[in-house]
């Protein structure tokens, strides 16, 4: 969980370069998260993954992310991101079989174009609209995910749809310490999760998403 994790936050913060944010339980987001304990156990196995959820208000976080200016406040509308497949860890070493699939709503007004034309005032058409969704989608120079963008204007503003999916099998190396999960695949740069094994179940929290947000992750065996 500690590798695809990255991914979940990628596909939301990397969309989030312009126009594709994230919401929490409003709006066709995820259900809210319960609270999270973190109290660490035996990680080896292969689980199944079995939910995904937002803490936070992830609409404001990924809106301060993309550093757009005030006119593109309610560009985010909402996002749901689900993920499926299995988790193995063996001995320091994490395989994952896992599909991350982060749908997203946009709705870009003209207020908000206009504010990041300079200032130039941009009236709204099904061209202009194309145009933005092909400026909604973000570089993937890993060749691991791919993202589409769908967008028709809608009165004086254009709505987008826009699906990101990841697949993610690259295998990494971990080590835990306590309720500590760390990435250790990049000597240079470790990460660390909170987790905790309870029975058959296991959540994992990760902080990477931006801001005061997080995300947790549950699997079962």
């Amino acid at each position: 969980m500690r590798t695809w994790a990255i991914w979940v936050a990628a596909s939301i913060v990397g969309m989030a370069q312009f126009g594709c944010g994230s919401s929490d339980s409003g709006g066709g987001g995820n259900a809210t998260c319960s609270a999270f304990t973190a109290c660490g156990g035996v990680i080896d196995g292969t689980w199944t993954i079995s939910g995904v959820c937002p803490e936070g208000d992830v609409a404001q976080a990924m809106f301060v992310e993309s550093g757009l200016p005030a006119a593109c406040a309610d560009l985010y509308q909402s996002a749901n991101v689900s993920a499926s497949g299995t988790d193995t860890y063996a001995g320091g070493t994490e395989t994952p079989n896992v599909t991350i699939v982060t749908n997203a709503k946009v709705h870009m007004t003209a207020a908000c174009v206009s504010a990041q034309a300079g200032g130039s005032t941009v009236l709204l058409s099904q061209p202009i609209c194309d145009l933005l969704g092909t400026q909604l989608v973000p570089t993937d120079t890993t060749g691991i995910s791919t993202t589409t963008a769908t967008c028709k204007l809608a009165g004086a503003a254009c709505d987008c749809d826009l699906v990101n999916t990841a697949h993610i099998t690259q295998p990494g190396t971990y080590t835990t310490a306590g309720n500590i999960l760390t990435d250790t695949t990049d000597p240079q740069k470790p990460t660390t999760q909170e987790y905790c094994v309870s029975g058959t179940t296991l959540r994992v929290r990760d902080t990477r998403v931006g801001g005061p947000v997080a995300m947790q992750f549950t699997a079962h065996k």
